[in-house]
């Protein structure tokens, strides 16, 4: 049938080691991790407090800002996405987005 797996794929699974990235310590792409491990016995046990100060306190320090994150005018964020979009899927920069 041929090749299971592509170069982008192996490239992917190779940066994605436990032991290369401390942030697949907590959820890793083999269903593992301590917040999963975690997530599993809060379901069984309807007892969530445990789960929400483990992402309070081992999730912060890889999020932007402490998770705080930074505020981006609409504009900017437009044009940033139109830089990673095709020209087909351009957004006008005059046209209002709402988020509500």
């Amino acid at each position: 049938m041929g090749n299971t797996e592509s170069n982008v794929t192996s490239g992917v699974k190779k940066q994605a080691g436990a032991a290369m990235q401390p942030i697949y310590k907590l959820c890793d792409l083999k269903g593992g991790g301590l917040l999963v491990e975690l997530m599993k016995r809060a379901a069984q046990n309807k007892q969530y407090a445990e789960i929400d100060h483990a992402i309070k306190t081992k999730v912060e320090h890889f999020l932007y800002n402490k998770g705080a994150g930074r505020y981006i005018p609409i504009s900017q964020m437009v044009l940033l996405r139109n830089k990673e979009r095709g020209k087909h899927k351009l957004v006008s920069v005059r046209q209002k987005c709402i988020i509500t």
